[in-house]
């Protein structure tokens, strides 16, 4: 599955998408700006020579327990990101590998068209990976990538250039909705069967960052209804 988080800041992009990962076995998260916290054993990568082991680590965690690991990059962004998402892809092919999520927060901060990203993205299964990309605007995400998004998160939206190319994308209700939004509140628009769902309900499932989250999706697919009482049914 990809996932793309959408909307001006401090909205909950980044929440949402550690949320709708939460029920993975093993989870990466690519981390440009520092804010992510790093649970108890996980670990938090810095330098693209520890990217390597720290996959290792988390291979052998997962038979046991769920695992995560969180990368900061202390220097050149761009190759920490090519260097980490050759590790999913060496996961994805590892016989008998867990499904592992990938998070991408602010996927502005690198250049996404690289052969081992471009591979999970149109070659790895829904069942083997899930990738959750977070974006101020439609525009930060290539039209490539969107163009094979499966479910579209989108937090209130007002400049006209990003409603068009919603509306484009999606549809003009979804557009209409996207305009009318309260803080925290999203729009979820499943491309794979054109449905829309509003969720009003922040408390399902934000957090500040840092604070412990008792929220774990029962099923990480967005449900067709509004409102049901639970954020993915």
């Amino acid at each position: 599955m990809i996932y793309l988080c959408l909307g001006r800041r401090e909205q909950g992009k980044t929440t949402l998408a550690l949320y709708l990962t939460k029920s993975q076995r093993a989870r990466v998260i690519f981390d440009p700006r520092g804010l992510v916290p790093v649970p108890p054993g996980a670990a938090r990568v810095t330098n693209t020579t520890f990217v390597r082991s720290a996959f290792d680590d988390l291979w052998v965690s997962t038979n046991t327990r769920t695992g995560e690991i969180v990368v900061t990059p202390e220097g050149r962004v761009q190759p920490m990101f090519e260097r980490v998402s050759v590790e999913v892809k060496r996961w994805i092919r590892e016989p008998g590998a867990p499904p592992i999520a990938f998070v991408v927060d602010e996927l502005r901060f690198v250049d996404s068209n690289t052969e081992a990203f471009d591979w999970l993205c149109r070659c790895a299964t829904r069942a083997q990976v899930t990738i959750v990309a977070t974006a101020h605007r439609p525009t930060d995400v290539p039209t490539d990538l969107r163009a094979i998004a499966d479910v579209w998160c989108l937090f209130q939206t007002t400049q006209e250039h990003d409603l068009d190319l919603i509306e484009t994308r999606c549809s003009l209700a979804v557009r209409n909705a996207v305009a009318k939004l309260k803080p925290r509140e999203f729009i979820v628009w499943d491309d794979t069967r054109g449905v829309m769902d509003r969720h009003a309900d922040p408390t399902l499932w934000y957090v500040p960052l840092g604070a412990p989250s008792s929220a774990v999706p029962v099923n990480p697919l967005p449900a067709p209804t509004v409102d049901k009482g639970d954020l993915f049914g």
